[in-house]
């Protein structure tokens, strides 16, 4: 009795904390809005230090690309209710490479860097909660073939509780091995740069364009 209140109590904690976090994260219109943000957040870099399809173009069809790219973005969360957003401090205009390697890339780098550790250190966390949980299991498992049909509903919680677990450690581990593959890609883009073994049009664009791929990648996770 004891034992079955006590499973029954703690799968169903576990599975709330994580059926709120999946939630809270996975949401479709959080990663439309995350999705889009992320996006212009991109075409403002290039704007701003004129590289990829901003190269070489006038200050008015700069301008103009922007804006239509602006607006085409924002129509995948034209459906969505969206918040008064903190107001933050854009890059200024006509950003120079080094000025972008400082604030962008290498900010970049260490939070990929980061967040890689961790979501490794959440990964042992949830390797210790399912070793527990899979311990559990097989307990109640073998004692609900002799205890009555309350057993089952413990054992049946507790699965899915497990189940739960691990999907999510399975986001998190894909999570934070394409933050330290992208860690390693701009780590070595910005030596590149420094070493002038690329010029700074290729090098914003090639950085962008990684940054691009995080988020696809990031989306497709979630």
């Amino acid at each position: 009795m004891v034992l079955t209140l006590f499973s029954a109590v703690f799968t169903a904690l576990s599975t709330s904390v994580i059926a709120s976090t999946l939630h809270a994260k996975g949401s479709k219109s959080w990663q439309s809005i995350r999705s889009v943000a992320e996006d212009i957040k991109s075409e403002v870099y290039l704007f701003c230090t004129s590289s990829g399809h901003y190269f070489g173009q006038s200050e008015e069809e700069q301008c103009n690309a922007l804006h239509d790219k602006k607006n085409k973005a924002l129509e995948i969360v034209d459906d969505i209710e969206l918040l008064p957003a903190k107001q933050s401090d854009p890059p200024p205009v006509n950003l120079t490479a080094n000025d972008y390697s400082r604030h962008r890339v290498k900010d970049q780098i260490e939070w990929y860097k980061n967040k890689s550790i961790r979501y490794d250190n959440l990964l042992n966390r949830f390797r210790i909660f399912l070793h527990i949980l899979t311990i559990l299991v097989a307990v109640l498992g073998a004692l609900s073939f002799y205890f009555n049909n309350r057993m089952w509903l413990a054992f049946m919680t507790t699965i899915i509780s497990a189940i739960s677990s691990y999907l999510l450690s399975v986001k998190y581990s894909e999570l934070k091995r394409s933050y330290l593959i992208l860690h390693k890609q701009l780590s070595r883009l910005d030596n590149d740069f420094n070493d002038k073994r690329i010029d700074a049009n290729k090098y914003v664009e090639r950085s962008e364009s990684l940054f691009r791929g995080e988020n696809q990648s990031w989306t497709s996770i979630w």
